[in-house]
């Protein structure tokens, strides 16, 4: 997994299937946990969006008119773009999560799912931690004050540490949703099978 910090190996991977993948949940497994919060006139940001359908389901089943979806691979962006129909308000761009290119406190939520988790197939912890969070920093500073980081990852160790260091308001839940192509794997570790939600909010200053 070492690549999947790699943008090459993105590129490579969306030329060769460019066709809808959804890592770990897909919409209808976090639907209930969007409805909570987001809404129509939530100004959104999907980071690492690649050819997933979210952006596409925010938008159709929730109604948010103002979705913007990143991801560092051009390929994926073109794929979506070309995808993206009439829908406007919709957009992809390809930029780098560590260094978004917008005002501060433009979004009011932020969605993660897998995209800070690549970061952690870097080889040595000391960069992975350094560019991990350089993201949230960037994260942070694109929020305005009371928007919310929803990140869905694969672990929980240190998650907390870290974002703390970040001065969020910190919600942790544990989703064992597995995906059908992971259920028939007997010998997965228990903890494989679950995902972890941290719902971050803004406070009014930094604290790290």
């Amino acid at each position: 997994m070492t690549h999947y910090h790699d943008k090459e190996y993105w590129d490579k991977r969306y030329e060769r299937n460019p066709h809808p993948f959804e890592w770990y949940l897909n919409y209808k497994d976090l639907q209930h946990t969007l409805q909570s919060h987001v809404n129509p006139n939530t100004r959104l940001l999907y980071l690492g969006c690649g050819n997933s359908t979210l952006g596409e389901d925010l938008y159709d089943n929730l109604g948010v008119a103002d979705v913007t979806c990143v991801d560092i691979s051009p390929v994926a962006i073109k794929v979506m773009n070309e995808r993206r129909r009439n829908r406007v308000g919709l957009n992809y761009v390809a930029m780098d999560m560590g260094a978004l290119e917008f005002p501060t406190g433009t979004f009011d939520c932020v969605i993660d799912k897998a995209t800070l988790d690549t970061i952690y197939c870097m080889p040595e912890e000391e960069k992975y931690l350094k560019v991990l969070n350089n993201c949230l920093t960037e994260i942070y500073r694109v929020l305005a004050v009371g928007g919310q980081l929803i990140w869905v990852t694969h672990g929980s160790d240190g998650r907390s540490d870290l974002l703390n260091k970040h001065g969020w308001s910190i919600e942790h839940k544990v989703m064992s949703t597995t995906p059908m192509f992971l259920l028939a794997d007997e010998d997965m570790d228990e903890n494989l099978r679950k995902y972890h939600l941290y719902i971050c909010t803004k406070k009014d200053t930094m604290s790290g």
